[in-house]
Order: structure tokens, then sequence, then C-alpha cells
């Protein structure tokens, strides 16, 4: 990851480099200063989340964790940098900004807790006017893995001035003084890197068009782990990160990287491959069912189970985010602290455990999807259709969760956020870029760029009788919104009367 012409004795650390074989690519080579951080208490943690929550109970291959995918994202990003270093050295790129971009995406899921992004929905519902993201927690468990290893912070800082830390909590969260980690329309807020580099922002986390090595890589690893094919492959990768170029953007007052007009094919597999991502992977009506299960579960835990901080102050699950030193100790071995519990305080959350592990777990009476934004909360959706039973049940006895879907920026088509130039020679001497136009893709995208997707489940000890009584509500409630009821729910209960004839199976059919 080292340029050749700059001499290994600027830096000697820079001399020894680790080679690691990746599932995705291949193998990698991660620089001294790199494998300092990850040799860390802090960082090995990650190896205790799974990079999809609970999706492995869906996708059993799916058992990667949030260490290789940060390892991933670590390495891309260096090897854009790198490549955007040869092509045009006149942007001035040093190797101090390479580390920096490298340590930035190696470092930017940090602040995940147990389950990834459910923690987050448990965070919230525990506390909901908490600010609290996982980004914000990536740069002060950050910050806690150079206090806790001083060795790791010299090194660094033999290298990195205070501004360099600074460009790189950027680079994970966006800039540091604002609380949400939004640009201002016109007003350049991050003071890690002038304005004239404002294109390295763009790589480990892109607000402009969504395209950035994070996404590239879990895109790759979670479709090869989980068994689920994409359009977007290694070698639409290798393809965008070859005609990847940086110009100067009128529309935007800095420098953005841009593409080939021509990478247009790719630049549409990254959109459309997130949405399916999402629909099939992601959002899949089962591990939404386990979330529900998994939350309720941390909650019923939460005034039990205690985790020390600083100064031996103890702090419950959804206090932790406040101190990353009781925060370290959060992963997913959660749920085995507490099946092993003897705490009799427990037994409602050991109950949930058991559920989960036995597949007892909220059943799918219908789902619908839509694209306005006026519909009302879940717990008022519950209400309407509960109010279209006729009695029959009551608002709790359902469970309404629902989530927005989108191609990577909201409900703007973003391909349209993509600046492209021409490749072509007659136009190399004077290149100017220009966002992609739809009419480059007339009949190959969707009217809508995003949809809210909504579930409605039941306890899993409801009967048919119930199920068939709540899904006509749901109909009903749709009908009248114009919605479409999508699915409903067939018999999962495992005690029901097997018919006194059942067809002969051949086991050769199954099993083939």
């Amino acid at each position: 990851m080292i340029s050749p012409e700059i001499p290994d004795t600027i830096w000697p650390c820079f001399a020894m480099t680790r080679e690691v074989n990746d599932i995705v690519h291949g193998v990698i080579k991660l620089p001294h200063p790199l494998t300092d951080v990850i040799d860390t208490a802090e960082f090995q943690r990650l190896r205790h989340l799974q990079q999809l929550g609970v999706g492995a109970r869906v996708y059993p291959s799916a058992n990667h964790t949030r260490f290789e995918h940060s390892l991933g994202v670590g390495y891309l990003a260096g090897k854009m940098v790198g490549k955007l270093m040869r092509r045009q050295p006149e942007l001035g790129i040093t190797e101090v900004d390479r580390l920096c971009v490298s340590l930035a995406g190696l470092c930017h899921d940090l602040g995940h807790g147990p389950f990834s992004h459910l923690f987050d929905q448990f965070v919230l519902q525990r506390k909901p006017n908490s600010k609290w993201t996982h980004e914000f927690g990536s740069i002060q468990m950050f910050d806690l893995l150079l206090e806790n290893n001083p060795d790791v912070n010299h090194t660094l800082r033999t290298i990195l001035t205070d501004r360099d830390f600074i460009f790189i909590k950027e680079c994970i969260y966006g800039p540091l003084d604002d609380g949400n980690g939004t640009d201002k329309k016109g007003e350049y807020r991050y003071k890690g890197r002038p304005i004239d580099k404002s294109f390295l922002y763009d790589i480990v986390s892109n607000k402009h068009d969504g395209l950035d090595v994070d996404r590239f890589d879990y895109m790759l690893r979670d479709s090869l782990l989980s068994g689920v094919a994409i359009t977007f492959n290694k070698l639409g990768l290798k393809r965008l990160l070859s005609m990847a170029r940086v110009f100067y953007s009128e529309l935007d007052g800095c420098r953005r990287i841009c593409y080939a007009e021509k990478a247009k094919t790719e630049l549409e597999a990254v959109g459309s491959t997130r949405f399916h991502l999402h629909k099939v992977l992601y959002q899949h009506k089962t591990a939404r069912a386990c979330e529900l299960i998994v939350v309720e579960l941390l909650a019923a835990a939460d005034d039990v189970l205690r985790f020390e901080g600083k100064d031996k102050k103890m702090y419950r699950m959804s206090e932790a985010v406040e101190d990353m030193q009781a925060y370290y100790r959060l992963d997913d071995s959660v749920l085995r602290t507490i099946e092993n519990s003897t705490d009799d305080r427990l037994k409602e959350a050991k109950r949930l455990l058991a559920d989960l592990n036995r597949r007892r777990i909220p059943h799918l009476i219908g789902m619908t999807m839509f694209t306005s934004d006026c519909l009302p909360t879940d717990d008022v959706i519950a209400q309407r259709i509960a109010e279209r039973s006729d009695g029959a049940f009551q608002p709790s006895d359902l469970i309404v969760n629902s989530t927005y879907v989108h191609r990577g920026m909201g409900r703007v088509n973003p391909l349209e956020c993509v600046l492209v130039y021409s490749d072509h020679k007659d136009v190399r001497a004077n290149r100017t870029v220009h966002p992609l136009s739809s009419d480059h893709f007339r009949g190959e995208i969707p009217t809508d760029f995003g949809v809210r997707y909504l579930w409605v489940f039941c306890p899993s000890h409801k009967d048919d009788a119930f199920k068939k009584v709540a899904y006509e509500a749901f109909k009903h409630w749709c009908t009248n919104l114009s919605l479409t009821p999508i699915k409903r729910a067939l018999s999962a209960n495992t005690n029901a009367v097997l018919p006194a004839k059942r067809p002969r199976t051949n086991l050769d059919k199954i099993f083939d």
C-alpha cells in the first residue's frame, strides 16, 4: 500500500505489511500502522458482532462479522486513494492522506453494538430522544482505542498530526461541529482537509451519490456469504475503481469523484443491488420477526444487566452508549450471558430467547408496500386495522413494523446524483463533468426509487382462525387506502393435528 517513490525510511513502521487472505478481495496487504490498530482489543471486538445481525437465522452461511468487513473497507479505501494518486498526481494526494483514509475505512464500524443496526433500534426504543448513532459511536470508540493503547497512539502520532486525526473522524462521521453530521448547503465545514481535497471525504462515506467503498464491500460480502445473487460484482468494482477520476464540480463548488460515462451499467448496478439486498436479505420477513423478538429480549434484560464503565460506574445496555468503556463490553455474546444467568429477574428475557431458538417468532399476517409519506405511525395503523375487525381483536394483538427501502439516495434517482465525464478521445483535452441523465436508462429504471415496506405480525401462539380474521381486517384497511396486501400467513402451528392420510413423499426429490 506504499507508493514506490516514497522511501520506507521516512516512516519505518511502513516497512512491514501483513497479508490477509480475504474471501472477497483475495490476498490483501495491510501496512504496519493499520495492523497496530487491528491488534487492539477495541478492534478485535468486531469479531463478536455479526454483520447481518440476526440475518444468519435465515441465511445460515451469512455468519460473517464486522471484523472482516472493516478489513475489506480499509483495504479498498487505501486502494482507491492509491489509484487516484497514480492517475492524477496534480491532486497533491500524500501518503498521509492515504493512511488517514485507510484508517477511516478500517475504523468506520467500531461504534456498532450487538447485532449491528438492530442495537440502534433498541437504543431508540428505550431512549426516544437519543441522537446517538453508530457513526458517532465509531469516533468515540476510536478515541477509546487510542486512550487504552498508548503504544498505538504513539506510533500513529509519529506520523499524524491532530488535524489528521480530525480528518479521520470526519471521514467516518462528517463535520464534527454539526451534531447530525450534515453539511450546510454552500458552506464547507470540514476542518481536517481543505476544500481542494474535499473528494477524499467521499471515499469511505459518500454523501453526494452513495458510491463509497463501504457500500462496495458490504454488497459483495453479504451477497457472497448469504448466497443471494446480485448484479454488482467484483468485475464491476474493478471497472468503477479504474474509471474513477477527480474533477471540479460547478454544481457543488468543490472537487468530486466522477466516473466515465461508459461505466453507467456498473453505476446502475450499485443502486439496484442495494435495493435487491434490502428486499431479499436485510428486510426478509423472518429476519424482521427475529429482530422484533431480540429487541424485546434486550429490553427485558435492560433493567437487570449492568456493564462497567470508567470509574467503575455501572450502566444499563441502553445507557452504555454514554460511556465507551462500558460500551466496549457489549457484543453479540449478550445472548449467552442471558441464557447462562441464574438471575430470576431475567426470566422473561430467557423465555424470549428460548422462543427465538425454537423459532417461535411472530407470524406474518400480511404485508404491503407504499410510496406515500402520509401514513400514520405503526401504532396508529395497528389501531385502525383492529377497528376493522368488529372487536375480534385488540391493537395489542398485532405487531406493525415498517421500514423505508431505497437505492441509496432516498426518493431521488441515485444515478442523477453521480457526476460523469466523457472518455472520448476528442474531448479528453477539455473534459467537463455532468450528472447522469435518466435518458441514459430510459425503460431500465423504476418510476419510484424508494418504497416503504409494512409488515403486520401476530404473536406465535395465535391460531389460524385469528390469522384469518386479522388478515381480512388488514386487507380491508389496505383496500381503503388503495394498497395491495401482498402476503398472508400460512399455518405455522407445530401442534396442529395432521390429516389422517398424507400423500406419500419421495424423499429423493427433497434431497436432490
